[in-house]
């Protein structure tokens, strides 16, 4: 018997071609090559949510302007946690610490502005020029 693709002389108990990967006394399947190397398949990720990235560094930056970042950190970071939840985008956990770190820097703003115009409060008009200096 000979290989039908490249002429070779093969053995009756071959399925498969040795010189060129023909499949070989199989009538179902067509007479092409067969790649016997394994292929990796590259796994396509969905895109990192940058609204979720930018969030998270407003959070944070939140501690140090004021809370002023805050407020725009928290409400990306919630529209940056709806989209990943509806899917298409990675990046739930920055989302989340993003949440997290405006809703804290925020608080704690709220509650050091709190105390210290309660503080102001029991101040007379002539302690706050002397506090001002």
């Amino acid at each position: 018997m000979f290989c039908r693709n490249c002429g070779k002389e093969l053995k009756a108990e071959y399925n498969v071609c040795p010189n060129c990967g023909c499949v070989i006394n199989n009538d179902n399947i067509p007479a092409s090559k067969v790649d016997v190397t394994l292929k990796k398949e590259k796994v396509s990720r969905p895109p990192m949510s940058a609204m979720a990235i930018v969030g998270f560094v407003f959070g944070i930056l939140g501690f140090e302007s004021c809370a002023i970042l805050s407020i725009p950190g928290l409400i990306l970071s919630i529209i940056a946690f709806n989209q990943i939840k509806k899917g298409g985008y990675r990046g739930k956990s920055f989302a989340l610490a993003g949440i997290i770190t405006s809703a804290i820097s925020l608080g704690l703003w709220v509650i050091l502005w709190a105390f210290y115009i309660g503080l102001l409060g029991t101040i007379s008009a002539p302690q706050y020029a002397l506090f001002l200096g």
